[in-house]
């Protein structure tokens, strides 16, 4: 059940002297002046033409009037990618039909239009996201109700600030209070700190009665349930380990990211058939994903989007693509960076219970 929540990450190499370098000091201007150009407060008329959702209406008058009856949350997600956007990721227990989408400046002033988004376009996530859990051993992560909305971005929109509403509305008229959420879009990179290789050093996890502290090579793991056809119930573990698992951010806002796990699975059905735990092979797999990132100033927020990864289950490979303009968003979550090591938390909620995933990086 180990979860991969992880990201992708950048390869840079730095260079130590007593001086800084020519190098260094273009690094530290260039981080300055993308810091500067996303202070720039937008036009919220210009952030609406220069966004692209596909399957959606653009509606040239004011938005229908919330009436508030809709279960409705909202992710807040406060960084977006110049030429590439942003996700929106949002969650209800109600059956929807649609989202609109309003967008306005840092002042509360409304764009002319606003967007209508049938619920045809609403992308399923699982959990945080799904390229976080690609070596998850265990079901429960698959989480009902949880949604996305793919915004593209047009050449024409630059670094800046604006801010958006979602409402979501159903069949019979109810639509929820909106729900609103401020935005910087920001270039690639902006923070000279995290330019290096990192390698995992701790993996913990809590969930109900399920508590993981694990290092590099360091085996973990979680008891599972089995309902054997007998009517008989087994517990049996399955074990995990990491072996390798490095980011590797370069200062051109590109990482790399890989690694490598032993699992070792139970075979349901033939335990369930047997009343007898059975496990299959120790199955090694292996990951590589590269893509890009983005350090929000302002919220301390490191946000990661994948153009193409890589997996190694066994010897049998695949392989998945994202073209420029349309990457694999990963996550959008606060960092702590203090000196040589970062934590990345991930916080969800899977059938009542929080589970809190820490993955804890070194230089």
């Amino acid at each position: 059940m180990k979860k991969l929540r992880l990201l992708p990450i950048l390869f840079i190499s730095l260079t130590l002297s007593y001086c800084s370098s020519d190098s260094e000091d273009q690094e530290n201007n260039e981080q300055q002046q993308t810091n500067e150009e996303e202070n720039i407060n937008l036009n919220a008329d210009n952030v609406f033409d220069g966004m692209i959702i596909q399957g959606a209406s653009a509606i040239n008058e004011a938005p229908p009037t919330p009436t508030g009856n809709l279960d409705f949350s909202l992710e807040s997600t406060s960084t977006a990618l110049v030429d590439e956007g942003f996700n929106i990721q949002f969650n209800s227990t109600n059956p929807l039909a649609g989202a609109y989408l309003i967008i306005t400046d840092v002042d509360g002033n409304n764009a002319a239009s606003y967007f209508d988004i049938p619920d045809s376009v609403f992308g399923l996530t699982s959990g945080t996201n799904d390229s976080f859990n690609r070596n998850n051993q265990n079901t429960r992560r698959k989480v009902d109700g949880n949604l996305s909305i793919n915004v593209d971005f047009q050449n024409s929109l630059t670094a800046g600030n604006f801010c958006y509403s979602l409402c979501v509305y159903d069949n019979d008229g109810n639509i929820s209070q909106p729900q609103i959420v401020c935005v910087t879009i920001q270039g690639l990179g902006g923070n000279n700190d995290l330019i290096d290789r990192w390698d995992l050093i701790r993996y913990q996890e809590n969930y109900g009665s399920t508590i993981i502290d694990a290092g590099i090579n360091e085996e973990f793991c979680v008891e599972n349930e089995i309902f054997c056809n007998n009517g008989g119930t087994l517990y049996a573990d399955e074990c995990s380990e990491w072996n390798e698992f490095y980011i590797e951010y370069n200062s051109d806002g590109t990482y790399n990211l890989y690694f490598r796990t032993l699992d070792q699975y139970i075979d349901y059905n033939a335990s369930s058939t047997s009343c007898s735990v059975v496990t299959g092979p120790t199955t090694i797999q292996e990951l590589t994903s590269t893509g890009i990132w983005a350090y929000n100033q302002g919220d301390r927020k490191l946000l990661m989007a994948e153009y193409s990864y890589s997996t190694n289950i066994n010897g049998e490979v695949s392989e998945e693509n994202y073209p420029p303009g349309n990457a694999n968003f990963l996550f959008d979550l606060p960092i702590n960076i203090d000196g040589g090591r970062f934590t990345l938390t991930f916080t969800d909620v899977f059938d009542g219970m929080t589970d809190t995933v820490i993955y804890t990086f070194e230089r």
